[in-house]
């Protein structure tokens, strides 16, 4: 795993995406998820997440969660694959035990807001209101306390026009990305 991670690192670096992403010091414990020196093995979950305003696809960045210049990884992070376009916006959660952070934290590791009323870099105009659906269903929450979980599929529309939430094939994620602990 060490020479995976370090491996990575240098990929990051060479494509001039090596910034760091927490808003917290650096290697700083963000709402229960460290991070380590590299990945941990244990407990394994992938989360989609889309986020749209009206048609338009904000992909969720690689290497959220990658702190390079402290040389750490948050349990909750992105990882940058070309075999599938919608593996981009897939949440990881690697811990060594099972935890249940939320949506919230995953956007607090990011550095990005997100409440009911801004998502990313975008602010809800006059007239916009914001859909968020948990696996095709309409959620009222507030979208930072989702809870993190295996196989589980969440977009994020402002408009409208409203996108509608996209069907995510984790099987066919996980046969393309082998020894992702399913």
């Amino acid at each position: 795993m060490g020479i995976a991670i370090v491996a990575l690192i240098v990929i990051v670096i060479v494509q001039g995406q090596g910034k760091q992403t927490a808003t917290e010091p650096p290697g700083k414990t963000i709402a229960g998820i460290a991070c380590d020196r590299g990945m941990t093995p244990g407990y394994h979950v992938h989360t989609h997440l889309d986020i749209y305003e009206g048609n338009k696809l904000h992909p969720i960045p690689p290497f959220v969660g990658f702190n390079l210049s402290h040389d750490c990884l948050y349990w909750l992070h992105t990882h940058q694959y070309q075999s599938t376009p919608q593996s981009m916006d897939m949440i990881h959660l690697e811990s060594p035990t099972k935890v249940t952070p939320t949506l919230g934290t995953f956007f607090r590791i990011w550095g990005q807001p997100l409440s009911r009323h801004e998502v990313y870099n975008i602010k809800l105009k006059k007239g916009q209101s914001m859909r968020v659906t948990v696996d095709g269903k309409l959620y009222t929450g507030n979208p930072r306390d989702i809870p993190i979980k295996s196989h589980q599929n969440v977009t994020i529309a402002v408009g409208p026009p409203f996108h509608k939430p996209t069907p995510f094939n984790f099987d066919a994620y996980d046969k393309a990305h082998p020894g992702n602990g399913f």
